[in-house]
């Protein structure tokens, strides 16, 4: 009986080869963002995922799922501003081309980047609320659940920036897109789980900026995850 991949090991392509069709992941935009997520991590993802997290391949779906859902969350309430959508729109376009997927899970996670991403789309508090709201629907530890999420930052960057260059968006269809995501229908009751977390996160409904790139002095930056 085959093992399942350690986290070392790259994310492969679910057909062996890199797609160079945008649709064939619903990076066309016809599917969702989590649809997509599953499909680009495959089964062999998934175990690495369902390692980093030190659980099964059913509780690490659904820690997925709620990670992603703030993710975007978090984006969508950062586009409720002119001003933050225009700076998502910008930051997408430096993600074109950049592709997460194709390295192992675990050197997301020590990834300074995406750290700094991951501060900037929810917040350093924000980062740490999400969290423990997520370890505590999944009964996954919190500090394995902020490795998740410093992962999942550049994933969804780089989906959200193949999505919004194959639609031509704007700022404003971007903002909309968000919007969409967010209403998509939930399993499990992850919709409450997801609406609650996000009021959590954010507490005074102040949208963060997000930076271009690298995160400036002095700006948010997600809390180190425990070693």
């Amino acid at each position: 009986m085959s093992q399942p991949p350690n986290l070392s090991q790259p994310i492969p392509h679910p057909l062996g080869q890199p797609s160079e069709d945008p649709s064939a992941a619903g990076e066309d935009g016809r599917g969702s963002l989590q649809d997509e997520l599953f499909t680009r991590l495959g089964e062999s993802g998934l175990h690495q995922i369902a390692l980093l997290l030190d659980t099964g391949p059913s509780t690490a779906r659904g820690a997925l799922a709620a990670s992603l859902g703030a993710l975007v969350g978090g984006m969508a309430r950062n586009c409720a501003t002119p001003e933050g959508s225009s700076a998502l729109h910008r930051a997408l376009n430096d993600h074109l081309g950049r592709n997460p997927f194709s390295g192992p899970v675990a050197s997301l996670t020590e990834d300074p980047e995406a750290a700094h991403m991951l501060g900037h789309i929810l917040g350093g508090q924000g980062t740490v609320r999400a969290a423990q709201g997520i370890a505590r629907f999944t009964a996954v530890n919190s500090a394995r659940i902020l490795k998740l999420l410093m992962a999942l930052a550049p994933m969804t960057m780089s989906m959200l920036a193949h999505r919004s260059s194959t639609r031509n968006m704007d700022a404003g269809t971007l903002a909309r897109d968000l919007d969409r995501e967010l209403r998509i229908p939930e399993a499990d009751g992850l919709d409450n789980v997801l609406s609650a977390l996000l009021d959590d996160a954010f507490p005074s409904e102040e949208a963060i900026p997000i930076p271009r790139c690298a995160c400036p002095q002095g700006t948010a930056e997600a809390p180190a995850p425990d070693r």
